[in-house]
């Protein structure tokens, strides 16, 4: 009988290398992780430095939370129409109690510290022991590729880690209903997950577990495919509009045109996928790992999906770990890590160890670095905020309000809420159709200006001060550079 992996697999030997001690390590280093990661992704929250993102998803859980439709008029989209991303509705509870905004920035710092000691019961659960079976875990908390979404906003897929690897430990424990489970909640999580999930069901079917294996590739391709090209179809014309010509460039409109080129021009194709941008990106998720992600190759199948379709991308902000758009293929290297760790053989462990030393203190200097980053910019916005919060505290509950992207978070919870300068000029793209900018920008009650905090689009400050005037807007209230103005009557 395969021997199951604990938290506490053997009793304590006294030894610095016993399980016991390893276990208390990795639980403590997720544990400050969480810590320091949650305060200063509230901190940079509580400073007025939270971006668009936030600002969307913070609304639409209050929406889902207090039972209104979830169109989103930040991007003016409805909840299936912007991203298939129904898993959302799970926290929606959050939104009922008034704290969506901050609630999801703790809900996703948990669900990545929780990462880590799933990925150690993982290494466990595939024979590793000792500090080798950390490696993985203990580098997860180093790694900046975890650390950057962390600390920019709240994005669904930040929590596609802690499930992918959960279910990976699942299938090692032969626990196939928790397994779907989490599958089923992860790719609710965002449409293209799906097909991270179908690579590790044709890993599952390789590796001899053919009836699971084989459902979960053609039920995971399936939904991805179902999500793409019908309900986001259905629900708006993002994909058409916004998503679709981003990721292609100038090769075209949409993710076809781009197979399309890459079939014509193969070179041409990889040398724009691999520059050295990406290229240090795919080793710092090996380095993610320390390298054991190389002993298990078969496994780093699962990260291709997610990989390529940033590779593939021209969005520029896909070539980068600053957001969001890696974290689900370095969980899934990271997975490879755990398995990859208990294919270390022990005349070999020092000099993995002593690879993982290597790897975390890089990966630790590197993200020190980053979190250095947002200290500094809490502490450049954190004077501004008493001014800032009186001015929106200012604004009537419910009231009709456009604001600048850093000030969406804190007036997330209400119906009508733009990002400056709509609705008054369109800037917005892949809007819902039959969205009249015109009807909401003459029933739009207040505009907060604040030339500090980020406006959309490509209206200069000047256009969108003239705008406010010529729609009517009249200064009701002023606080150092934050300014809010109301709609005079009968304008």
């Amino acid at each position: 009988m395969k021997r199951r992996a604990s938290l506490e697999p053997e009793p304590a030997t006294g030894s610095w290398s016993s399980e016991r001690v390893v276990t208390r390590v990795v639980l403590g280093v997720s544990a400050a992780y969480a810590l320091v990661v949650g305060i200063l992704a509230l901190l940079r929250y509580e400073s007025f430095a939270s971006d668009f993102d936030h600002g969307i998803f913070s609304q639409y859980i209050w929406l889902l939370g207090n039972f209104h439709e979830p169109f989103n008029t930040i991007n003016l989209r409805t909840l299936l129409g912007d991203h298939v991303e129904p898993g959302i509705a799970l926290f929606a509870p959050l939104g009922t109690l008034g704290v969506g905004a901050p609630g999801i920035l703790v809900v996703q710092t948990l669900a990545l510290a929780a990462t880590a000691p799933l990925l150690l019961l993982l290494a466990r659960a595939h024979g590793a022991r000792g500090w080798v079976a950390a490696v993985p875990a203990l580098l997860w908390c180093a790694s900046p590729v975890v650390l950057r979404p962390a600390l920019h906003d709240f994005h669904p897929e930040a929590l596609v880690p802690v499930l992918l690897v959960g279910g990976c430990l699942a299938v090692a424990r032969d626990r196939y209903v928790w397994f779907v489970l989490t599958a089923v909640v992860a790719c609710s999580m965002k449409e293209d997950v799906g097909l991270t999930y179908a690579a590790l069901g044709l890993v599952l079917l390789w590796e001899g577990r053919r009836r699971l294996g084989g459902a979960l590739a053609l039920g995971a391709a399936a939904y991805s495919a179902f999500a793409v090209y019908v309900v986001l179809p259905a629900f708006g014309t993002a994909a058409d509009q916004e998503f679709g010509p981003r990721f292609a460039g100038d090769r075209g409109d949409s993710f076809a045109d781009v197979v399309r080129y890459s079939l014509v021009h193969p070179f041409s194709a990889v040398d724009r996928a691999l520059t050295p941008n990406d290229v240090g990106i795919l080793l710092m998720l090996v380095l993610t790992t320390g390298g054991l992600c190389l002993l298990a190759p078969r496994r780093l199948l699962v990260a291709v999906p997610a990989a390529a379709l940033n590779l593939l991308s021209a969005y520029d902000l896909q070539h980068t770990i600053s957001y969001h758009y890696w974290i689900v293929a370095a969980a899934a290297v990271a997975a490879a890590g755990a398995v990859g760790a208990g294919r270390v053989r022990t005349p070999g462990t020092a000099t993995w160890l002593r690879w993982g030393a290597a790897a975390g203190v890089l990966l630790t200097v590197l993200s020190l670095q980053w979190g250095s980053a947002i200290v500094r910019q809490i502490r450049f916005e954190w004077p501004r905020r008493d001014d800032r919060r009186a001015v929106l505290d200012a604004i009537p509950e419910g009231a009709s309000v456009s604001a600048p992207m850093h000030a969406l978070a804190h007036l997330a919870e209400r119906k009508r809420l733009f990002v400056l300068p709509e609705p008054m000029l369109p800037v917005r793209v892949g809007v819902k159709d039959g969205v009249d900018r015109e009807q909401l920008a003459r029933e739009l009650e207040y505009v907060v200006f604040d030339p500090g905090m980020k406006f959309w689009g490509s209206p200069t400050v000047g256009q969108v001060a003239a705008e406010i005037e010529r729609r009517g807007f009249r200064e009701v209230g002023r606080r150092g550079g934050t300014i809010l103005y109301r709609k005079e009557p009968g304008a």
